[in-house]
């Protein structure tokens, strides 16, 4: 497929599918996909997301309202099939061959695994459409899913016209080692200053949960084996036995959160622990925390780390989120050895005795391009120059 150039000063018609829907933060990518689709529009282009139809993933609950339009960026639902491990597949099947026909420059596949790249081969016969893979994860749970993953990825992946990942590691797990090192490493950016510290809300939010001069150690992110809630309980069950007095915040929801909460019960810690579900004002429950842990079995990225970092909040991951989201001073990084739970809460209650400096760390996060205006900016030249 021989394609030239797009003359810079083009204005592009760009469609954006693999996430669920936006605006959402029912995951890393919606987040990515509404801050780039937005300011695509700013920049004079015409964006259309193709949303999945059926339930927000954390429940019927947590619906919103269907838009047809957000923020110049045109909506339009998709055929879904509204089960477990089968809405990714139909709904990004059903996105791509309408994309297909939909007379798009530019088709941007946000993957989490090859077989979601598969799905751009009838976008593929549509010879004026370029084709934009990006890999936002770094593995795939289940034998199967592996292996349809390792078995697609690199058939699929000489139909783009470029290669992008978040991070090097989500890089290798979509293409390969080989195809890694000419991949584009386009960071999940946030914007930045919506993040810093305010001790106004700080204490408003506190106030509206209950809690006084307590230590808080916060987490955001869905309830998923991914994200490994049975640690954080354990960890914060060692530092009750130090602090009674330390509560922990968990905002989000997912199909684990009854486990966690039965797990929190039995562990007689529910006077302690505010499942505060999902927040469309992270930025603010950020204020209220002293601690932010990060335990995640896996991340493509892990952006609820850097949003933690702009907020000046000390942050204590695991080794397996990637090495780039380390950019202040502030983050720390354990392993999750057996017994690492008494390590970790050994570390957090270290830390709160360390008082912090809470101001925005633009300039740290920025340089380490994560500020979403630049982010956008170089998407716009990758889409020209590809």
């Amino acid at each position: 497929q021989c394609m030239a150039n797009i003359n810079k000063n083009e204005k592009l018609s760009i469609v954006m599918l693999g996430h669920k829907r936006i605006p959402s933060r029912e995951g890393g990518i919606e987040i990515v996909v509404e801050e780039l689709s937005t300011r695509m529009v700013k920049q004079g282009h015409k964006v259309t997301c193709y949303n999945r139809s059926g339930h927000h993933v954390s429940g019927a609950g947590f619906d919103r309202k269907s838009f047809s339009e957000y923020k110049g960026v045109t909506i339009k639902k998709v055929f879904t099939i509204d089960k477990n491990g089968i809405a990714a597949v139909t709904s990004s099947l059903a996105a791509t061959f309408r994309a297909a026909f939909g007379k798009y420059d530019i088709v941007h596949i946000h993957a989490s695994t090859a077989m979601l790249m598969m799905y751009a081969l009838p976008v593929w016969k549509a010879k004026k459409t370029k084709i934009f893979y990006q890999s936002h994860s770094d593995c795939v749970e289940g034998i199967v899913n592996k292996i349809m993953h390792f078995a697609i990825r690199h058939p699929v992946v000489k139909y783009a016209s470029a290669l992008m990942a978040v991070s090097q590691s989500a890089a290798r797990f979509m293409y390969g080692r080989k195809k890694a090192e000419k991949t584009i490493i386009l960071k999940n950016g946030i914007d930045i200053k919506k993040y810093e510290f305010c001790e106004e809300k700080r204490e408003r939010v506190r106030r509206d949960l209950g809690i006084k001069d307590n230590f808080v150690l916060g987490h955001v992110g869905r309830f998923t084996y991914a994200k490994n809630h049975p640690f954080i309980i354990a960890v914060f069950e060692q530092i009750q036995r130090e602090n009674e007095d330390a509560r922990l915040l968990l905002a989000g929801a997912g199909e684990e959160e009854d486990k966690i909460r039965l797990l929190v019960q039995e562990k007689n810690l529910t006077e302690k622990v505010i499942f505060y579900g999902v927040s469309n004002c992270v930025e603010e429950l950020l204020c209220a925390m002293d601690c932010f842990i990060f335990p995640s079995h896996y991340e493509g990225l892990g952006i609820a780390a850097l949003e933690a970092q702009a907020n000046g909040l000390l942050v204590v991951a695991s080794s397996c989120v990637p090495e780039e989201v380390n950019v202040t001073e502030l983050y720390h990084t354990l392993s999750l050895s057996d017994d690492s739970a008494k390590v970790w809460a050994k570390a957090i209650l270290a830390f709160q005795e360390k008082k912090t400096d809470r101001r925005l760390r633009y300039k740290e996060l920025a340089e380490s391009g994560y500020d979403i205006e630049e982010a956008a900016g170089r998407l716009e030249r990758i889409y020209q120059e590809a």
